[in-house]
C-alpha cells in the first residue's frame, strides 16, 4: 500500500486476504459472507485506517434509487457514448430509477462520498484516475467494456468480443482483394483500442502480412489521423486498406485519400471500428463495426441491478455481440 494516500478498499481486501468484492460486501451487508470473514475484512479496516463510502455504509438490500454513470474523459460528446447513456437512461427509468452522470473532469477525492447504489463505468482505463477510484470505492461498479489487466476487479462487466469482428472485416478486406491493410489508432488505453490492435496484428502475422500501425494523438485525434493517413498514402502506395477507430477519424481519412488520388471502394478500401448515422449516410456510405451502443448502455444497466438485487459476491459477467455493416467503402463489386 502506498502510505502517502488513504488506504482504498482494495488494500483492505488485500490485508484481510479476500477478494475486493468480498470486502464491499461486508461493508454494505450484501452477500453470502461468514461472519468470520466480515470481521476479518472490518478489522483489516481499522487497522489501515480505511473509511468506507458513508452511502454504501447505508446500502441495505435493494435499491435507494440512484446509479451514477461515468464516461471516459473528452467523450461525452462524442456520439457512441451519448448513444450508450441514453440505453442506461432509459433501462434505469423503465426501472424507477435516476443516473447521475458524472463531470468528465472528476477527481478521485471529489467522487469518496458518492451517494449512489452503484457506478457504471464505460470504457474504464488505468490513465483515468477517477475510473480506478471508483473500482477501489466502497459502492459495486459494473463495466462496459472489462478493466485491463492489473486495474481493480469490478462487480459486473459486460464483455464485447471486438476479436471475431476485427477478423469479420479483414477477412472481407481479403476477399474483396486488398493484400496490404493498415490501422490508425489513437493513443488511449482501454479494452476496445488493446482488442482491436492485438486482433488486427495477430491476423496480419497469421496471414504473413507485417502489421502497418499508426498511433495518434487523442488531444488532437482528427487533426493528428488525417496526418498519419497523409504520411501512409504518400510513403507506402501499396496499402489498400484502412481502418480507423471512430466515425469521424473515418471520414477524414477518406477526404485525405481522395486528396492523395484514392478512390474508395476501389484502390482503397476504408472501414471504421465504430458504427455511426454519419458513416451511413456519407457519400461513399463507410464499412464499420456496429455496437449497438444504446443495447451495451441498457445491458450495462441490468446488469447493475442484478449485482445490486441478487448481491452475488462472485463478479457477474454479459456479453454483448456486435456486427459488421458492409459499405461501398469497402466494396469493389459495388
Amino acid at each position: 500500500m502506498n502510505t502517502s494516500q488513504a488506504p482504498t478498499l482494495q488494500d483492505v481486501a488485500d490485508r484481510a486476504g479476500v477478494s475486493r468484492s468480498t470486502a464491499s460486501f461486508a461493508f454494505t451487508g450484501r452477500g453470502r459472507i461468514a461472519a468470520g470473514t466480515r470481521e476479518r475484512v472490518l478489522r483489516a479496516a481499522g487497522e489501515l485506517g480505511y473509511r468506507a463510502n458513508p452511502a454504501a455504509q447505508n446500502l441495505r438490500r435493494g435499491w435507494t434509487g440512484a446509479v451514477a454513470l461515468k464516461l471516459p474523459v473528452n467523450t461525452e460528446a462524442m456520439a457512441y457514448y451519448m448513444e450508450v447513456t441514453f440505453g442506461v437512461v432509459e433501462e434505469a427509468h423503465g426501472a424507477g430509477v435516476s443516473v447521475t452522470l458524472l463531470p468528465p473532469d472528476s477527481s478521485p477525492e471529489s467522487l469518496r462520498h458518492l451517494q449512489a447504489d452503484g457506478v457504471i463505468i464505460i470504457d474504464p482505463s488505468p490513465d483515468d484516475d477517477a475510473a480506478v477510484g471508483l473500482l477501489n470505492g466502497g459502492i459495486p461498479a459494473v463495466c462496459g467494456e472489462a478493466p485491463l489487466p492489473g486495474m481493480p476487479e469490478p462487480a459486473g462487466v459486460v464483455v464485447v468480443d471486438h476479436r471475431s469482428a476485427v477478423v469479420e472485416l479483414l477477412d472481407h478486406f481479403s476477399k474483396e482483394g486488398a493484400r496490404r491493410p493498415a490501422l490508425i489508432c489513437p493513443d488511449i488505453r482501454n479494452n476496445w483500442t488493446e482488442s482491436v490492435r492485438n486482433a488486427f496484428a495477430l491476423w496480419c502475422r497469421s496471414h504473413g502480412i507485417e502489421p502497418v500501425l499508426l498511433m495518434t494523438s487523442m488531444s488532437d485525434v482528427a487533426e493528428s489521423t488525417r496526418r498519419a493517413a497523409q504520411n501512409l498514402l504518400v510513403h507506402d502506395d501499396e496499402i489498400d486498406s484502412v481502418i480507423v477507430m471512430s466515425d469521424g477519424t473515418a471520414l477524414g481519412v477518406a477526404n485525405e485519400a481522395r486528396a492523395q488520388g484514392r478512390v474508395i471502394g476501389g484502390d482503397l478500401l476504408v472501414a471504421a471500428a465504430v458504427d455511426s448515422l454519419l458513416l451511413a449516410s456519407a457519400g461513399t456510405p463507410v464499412t464499420a463495426i456496429d455496437h449497438a451502443p444504446r443495447e451495451l448502455g441498457r445491458r450495462c444497466m441490468r446488469l447493475m441491478r442484478a449485482v445490486v438485487e441478487n448481491r452475488s459476491e462472485s463478479p457477474v459477467t454479459d456479453r454483448h455481440a456486435v456486427s459488421l455493416h458492409v459499405r461501398a467503402s469497402s466494396s469493389r463489386s459495388s
